[in-house]
């Protein structure tokens, strides 16, 4: 099983690695991204400090890219009820800005 890597993408916090790899005769091809998430959430954190009530229209949240792509993937990224639930899951709870249920 020959795996090869090697760098697509580096910009900011966000970098994507090509696996190519040849198991059993097939090849497969995935690009991982990684992003550091560190400057969003300390970023959300002064937005929800911040905040102020009342209007129609809302920060509610700002979420990796990896996030969204994974989104892609699985299917979920153009539906609201899909981020609804995942935006007010606590485990995400860094990636909102506004405190209020979605």
């Amino acid at each position: 099983m020959a795996t090869t890597k090697f760098l697509y993408d580096a910009r900011g916090h966000i970098v994507r690695e090509v696996v190519t790899q040849d198991l059993d005769g097939k090849d497969t091809f995935h690009v991982h991204t990684r992003q550091n998430a560190d400057p969003i959430v300390r970023a959300n954190k002064i937005n929800r400090e911040n905040h102020k009530a009342g209007g129609d229209l809302k920060h509610v949240a700002t979420v990796p890219v990896a996030i969204y792509e994974r989104a892609i993937r699985e299917g979920w990224a153009n539906d609201q009820e899909a981020w609804r639930r995942w935006l007010n899951d606590s485990d995400h709870r860094d990636f909102r800005v506004w405190e209020g249920r979605v």
